[in-house]
């Protein structure tokens, strides 16, 4: 047949699926050199970083490195994560728990947190996950996490403060001093301290409604003794101050006992 002026004759070439790689055929008076796509068998590197975060009545939290695809390479697919009494290795996986909600792969490198709800605060449990890439490889298993009884949630508050006094150094400075009573009760160190005043007694049901001093020390070791001057802004007659003591688990103290002092009143 006769070819047309501008355009000569083309061979539209197949596609075939050749094994486990991909052979490419295009438009081409030639047959061209296939094009193979490897297959994938490098599997996502091992994380070795699990830890705890914190663990409150409704929620455990864990927190790690995100690996990769590829070792530490590209991003991966989907991780599994598991739960046992006893410490997990490759002999114990598959009688694992296995625990639903895991977050997808962040890019390596990067911090994957974990929220578990529903565990029992009176349980010991050990963690592992292993890492999986789109292509099913999967990775050896992390590092394991135990959580024992002494990670579970802390109901303790500390104690409250019995001893506050008030000295005024000048007007509007006044000196308190106290002991510090401790995180569990009087043992331990506490995380930190609320001090407040009022023209009036302080209470547990009107503290909150009393005026906030921003400067407060960090509270010391039980039986320390502490001070600290603070200045009351536009000091007339009687002025009470009372102090709420905080753990890290944002357990409160009941308000201390608290420290009067009377500034002259205005003429």
């Amino acid at each position: 047949m006769a070819q047309k002026d501008g355009m000569r004759s083309r061979q539209l070439l197949p596609l075939f699926l050749i094994g486990s790689g991909i052979l490419l055929s295009g438009c081409s008076d030639t047959d061209p050199e296939p094009t193979t796509i490897p297959r994938d068998d490098v599997p996502p590197g091992r994380v070795d970083d699990l830890r705890l975060s914190s663990w409150t009545d409704d929620a455990l939290t864990l927190i790690w490195t995100s690996p990769g695809d590829d070792e530490f390479e590209g991003q991966a697919w989907r991780y599994d994560m598991r739960r046992y009494v006893d410490p997990i290795g490759p002999w114990n996986w598959d009688k694992a728990t296995q625990i639903s909600g895991e977050p997808p792969p962040s890019r390596p490198g990067r911090d994957d947190i974990f929220i578990i709800l529903g565990l029992d605060t009176e349980t010991e449990y050990h963690f592992a996950l292993r890492t999986i890439d789109d292509m099913s490889n999967v990775s050896e298993i992390s590092n394991v996490v135990f959580v024992g009884l002494d990670d579970a949630p802390d109901h303790d508050a500390p104690d409250a403060i019995d001893d506050l006094t008030a000295l005024i150094l000048a007007p509007e400075r006044v000196r308190l001093k106290w002991t510090a009573t401790g995180d569990d009760g009087g043992r331990g160190t506490a995380s930190g301290y609320i001090i407040r005043y009022a023209g009036h007694e302080l209470r547990d049901d009107n503290f909150r409604d009393s005026t906030f001093l921003s400067e407060t020390p960090f509270p010391q070791p039980s039986g320390t003794p502490e001070e600290i001057d603070v200045t009351v802004p536009g000091a007339r007659g009687e002025i009470w101050f009372a102090i709420q003591v905080w753990d890290e688990a944002n357990n409160s103290s009941p308000v201390s006992a608290n420290a009067m002092v009377a500034f002259p009143t205005a003429r």
